[in-house]
């Protein structure tokens, strides 16, 4: 489901140009000075973790912190523009798009997952600088969205994502042990956050709010390549190429996928491993 919606989003919208999103935003993230975090965390509705940082880290714990930190860095542009979008009644964001949502509430929501995702990259840079290892500064980012209804179900497509790879760094954390334990229930309380986020998207699609008893499993790589969608090539500081991780090729469609049953047709370039 998560690939398919991904592949639905971007077939969707082919052709459409758009203008990158940049940062910094008008609350100076992502060097907020202190009083522009206190105001970032009251909108939160909490303050930055006060977590133990590791003064040192292996090298799966920075690979993982260093995807995080990209993801997170996304995932703040992605709902500043969604804001900026339904504030301004921007045509397929306006009050018809989005009812009968109650609108008041509705952007109360999406500002509070903005403050709540601002504070989630500046704890995993934190994190890293904590351990002497350099910071990710955000790139310049690219929606396959159009209108309302795609964004919501775009976001609860990377925040499934999210939910199968927060565990994964979890399990590195806690097999590296020593400094790194700490962290463990700190990125717990992250996944647990992004539940109740996707558990709001799931609902405005009036979709049951928990998808299954049980979530699907992700990997580092998978959420990796995912996120290369969303990236302006060649727009990051730090070259994604310089993270350990696998950018798996494209997987191309052939048949055109729609909201039906159906029999999709897709092709990769060169050899394919299917064990």
């Amino acid at each position: 489901m998560r690939l398919t919606n991904l592949i639905i989003l971007s077939a969707s919208v082919t052709g459409i140009v758009a203008v990158p999103f940049k940062f910094p935003l008008p609350d100076g993230f992502p060097s907020p000075s202190p009083a522009q975090l206190a105001q970032i965390e009251k909108g939160a509705g909490g303050t930055l973790a006060s977590s133990f940082l590791p003064t040192s880290l292996k090298s799966g714990a920075v690979t993982a912190l260093e995807l995080l930190a990209n993801n997170e860095l996304f995932e703040v542009a992605f709902f500043s523009e969604l804001l900026t979008n339904i504030t301004s009644n921007v045509p397929g964001y306006d009050a018809a798009s989005t009812a009968p949502l109650d609108r008041a509430l509705l952007i109360k929501s999406i500002s509070a997952i903005v403050n709540q995702e601002e504070l989630h990259a500046l704890g995993a840079n934190a994190i890293l600088a904590g351990a002497k290892q350099p910071p990710i500064a955000p790139c310049q980012y690219d929606f396959p969205v159009r209108n309302f209804r795609e964004a919501i179900l775009l976001a609860q497509t990377f925040t499934d994502i999210a939910l199968g790879t927060v565990p994964v760094a979890q399990a590195l954390f806690a097999a590296d042990g020593g400094e790194e334990l700490r962290n463990v229930p700190l990125l717990g309380s992250i996944l647990g956050q992004e539940g109740e986020q996707d558990g709001f998207f799931r609902y405005v699609q009036q979709k049951t709010p928990s998808a299954a008893p049980f979530l699907t499993g992700g990997s580092l790589s998978f959420a990796f390549t995912a996120l290369h969608a969303f990236i302006v090539p060649d727009s990051c500081p730090k070259p994604l190429s310089s993270i350990s991780l696998t950018n798996f090729q494209p997987l191309n469609v052939v048949t055109k996928p729609s909201a039906r049953n159906m029999t999709l047709v897709y092709a990769v370039n060169g050899p394919v491993n299917c064990e």
